[in-house]
């Protein structure tokens, strides 16, 4: 089991984050999804109630996606895994500033296990333990900072363009450019904590996927929280009532998205 805690500080405020994470979640769908690869959209529905522990009970909204991967994953992983049984199972309980994930392979079943903790608070990533980790996790746990302004506009070798937002300013906020430690004196900021665990049982490639897993993971959490950075001016003013209906939309986008001939996204060869 590998477990890395990611901290992700964000030149917004904590309602800002809420809308622009939801809404760069949507754009980002669209831009993974095509040539029968991306994002299957299962249930979207309110929650009430779910145990979220350390956090106890909580309410908010439930989404359940399969990711198609036939074409993305690379070559070990597809010789490993029949076809059609490429694809990622994703369950989420946002209940925000708390949110879980768990993501399962129907096939590998409990052979891989992969879960995400997150909380979002107003600091600069300076909270020693934001998850309420038991001490035996807190020895385990390697944490790692990502700063959106560093190295931008590279593609990775995962195939991944985090976008570049090198003088890229807000005109709707007038935040930005972003400047080499930003973080130490913007207002507004705060962080996402995403606690990552990560768990392979299979002989032979359990340290190579575990790092595939994490090594890729990184590189998606900063391409992703760029992209509420550069689409500042797209969400910034939007209301939740907006979101809801856009993700209504998206979802039979991308099911004509999957249809097509054109794969879009990241890949591994």
């Amino acid at each position: 089991m590998v477990i890395k805690e990611f901290r992700i500080v964000m030149p917004l405020s904590l309602e800002e984050y809420n809308i622009g994470q939801l809404f760069a979640s949507v754009e980002t769908s669209k831009l993974e999804t095509g040539g029968g690869d991306g994002i299957e959209d299962l249930a979207n529905e309110a929650f009430t109630n779910y145990n979220m522990t350390p956090f106890g009970n909580q309410s908010g909204q439930y989404t359940k996606k399969r990711i198609h991967m036939d074409q993305k994953l690379p070559g070990f992983l597809r010789l490993l895994t029949p076809k059609g049984c490429l694809y990622l199972q994703e369950e989420s309980w946002n209940a925000f500033p708390y949110c879980k994930t768990v993501m399962l392979n129907e096939y590998l079943g409990e052979r891989l296990a992969l879960t995400f903790d997150t909380i979002h608070l107003a600091d600069r990533g300076t909270t020693e333990n934001a998850l309420d980790l038991p001490p035996e996790k807190l020895q385990q746990r390697e944490v790692i900072f990502i700063d959106i302004a560093q190295n931008q506009g590279e593609e990775d070798e995962a195939g991944i363009n985090s976008g570049t937002i090198d003088g890229a300013v807000s005109r709707k906020t007038g935040r930005g450019p972003l400047e080499p430690g930003w973080f130490n004196n913007h207002t507004p900021v705060m962080t996402c904590y995403k606690l990552v665990t990560c768990e392979v049982r299979i002989f032979g490639i359990q340290n190579r996927l575990e790092s595939f897993i994490l090594h890729t993971q990184k590189k998606v959490f900063t391409a992703f929280h760029r992209r509420i950075f550069l689409l500042m001016d797209q969400w910034y003013g939007l209301t939740f009532k907006d979101l809801r209906e856009l993700e209504e939309r998206t979802t039979l986008e991308l099911k004509e998205l999957r249809r097509s001939n054109n794969l879009r996204g990241s890949r591994e060869s």
